[in-house]
């Protein structure tokens, strides 16, 4: 073990690299390796968030992998398992969506973070600068080759810049066909594409379960946040390979995680083991209340919020490799990020410090997400039509 004097050394150093580094020349000489790290972590000497961010690319050069997974279980934030391998909607409900994800002016949701949009974009277009929709125009361009497009967006968007307003405004597209079950929400953005005088974008309330479109027709069928509301995945993903044009591209961006958000007991461990982690002024709801622990919803208060809620989730990847052609797949994570920063997004912009923890959150679900400790519960893909 360590001497007294060299662990005070460590503990009184400043920078977290040249701690890190301090850390890992230390566990060399310790046996077992992972002993070091535990007991400055049972003592809350220096913070797991912390420890782990800034010791990853050490644990990665030296072969450490084992020894991460050592700490996490010696603090009972893993368990020694094998890791986790990959209705009918009232069409009144997403009126108000916007208010599911910002609240008088407070964000609830994590995808509002500037940095979680970035640290999402990056994953898929490999360029925070590059979102989905800039990446999507460019490959229908070099696909395509024309003008005068056609696109059907699935799930109506409460923006004043949504999908079909962008896509639009790109001059590539002649028509834009947007469908939702939301009526009121269809009829808000129907008012402002007509404001806008978008008269090539046509809206209309319809259950996706049971939508029927029109064959060889589009050439983008777009669905963000739309596909994990829908029970009928074979149906649905059989007529979007039906409806595309030979040449057409589907994109989707969704949460494919435990269906009616079941959250599994790994990622719950994870998330609640980072929550205690946090500073208190973090941990706060838009009340001011402080979220102490991070809970499974039962399944008749996700039923009672919203029917349709992940209702098929974990099904999503599976049928969809079967009725379309992927050609890209990117796992963006959300599986400690969505639990864990519910309710309490907006701290995490408040000031430098917040911006700090939630670089370090990104980094280490990056991590986590990439060596299979957890799966990814987001994913973003395009995909073309397969022909018989």
């Amino acid at each position: 073990m360590l001497h007294n004097e060299k662990l005070s050394l460590i503990m009184a150093e400043k920078d977290p690299i040249v701690q890190a580094t301090m850390l890992h020349a230390a566990a060399l000489e310790c046996s077992p390796k992972v002993s070091v790290f535990t007991r400055l972590i049972e003592n809350n000497k220096i913070g797991v968030i912390s420890l782990i961010a800034t010791t990853i690319d050490y644990f990665q050069k030296h072969g450490f992998i084992q020894t991460l997974r050592q700490i996490l279980v010696k603090i009972n934030i893993l368990n020694n398992s094998t890791p986790i391998k990959n209705n009918s909607i009232p069409n009144n409900l997403w009126d108000n969506s916007a208010e599911n994800y910002v609240r008088e002016g407070f964000k609830l949701y994590w995808e509002t973070l500037g940095k979680v949009r970035d640290y999402q974009i990056s994953l898929f277009t490999g360029d925070s600068d590059k979102d989905h929709f800039a990446y999507s125009l460019e490959i229908l361009m070099k696909r395509t080759n024309r003008t005068g497009l056609r696109g059907l967006i699935l799930g109506c968007q409460e923006s004043g810049n949504p999908p079909e307003m962008i896509f639009y405004q790109s001059g590539l597209f002649e028509r834009l066909e947007v469908v939702d079950i939301a009526q009121g929400l269809i009829a808000k953005q129907k008012n402002k594409a007509n404001i806008k005088g978008m008269d090539g974008i046509e809206y209309t309330v319809v259950d996706l379960n049971q939508a029927t479109f029109q064959p060889d027709t589009y050439d983008l069928v777009w669905a963000m946040g739309t596909i994990h509301h829908i029970q009928n995945l074979e149906s649905l993903f059989a007529r979007i390979n039906n409806a595309l044009k030979n040449d057409g591209l589907f994109f989707t961006r969704d949460y494919v995680g435990p269906s009616r958000l079941q959250f599994t007991d790994l990622q719950l461990r994870i998330a609640n083991g980072l929550l205690t982690l946090l500073p208190e002024c973090y941990k706060k709801d838009r009340y001011g209340n402080t979220i102490q622990r991070i809970m499974r919803p039962s399944l008749e208060t996700v039923m009672k919020n919203d029917p349709s809620e992940a209702v098929r989730s974990a099904d999503i990847v599976g049928v969809m490799r079967k009725h379309l052609k992927i050609e890209k797949f990117a796992r963006t994570g959300g599986t400690i990020l969505h639990p864990l920063l519910n309710n309490i997004a907006s701290n995490f912009e408040a000031d430098e410090f917040g911006d700090s923890l939630l670089k370090m959150l990104i980094n280490l679900e990056i991590y986590l997400v990439g060596q299979e400790i957890i799966p990814s519960d987001y994913i973003s893909c395009t995909a073309g039509k397969i022909t018989s």
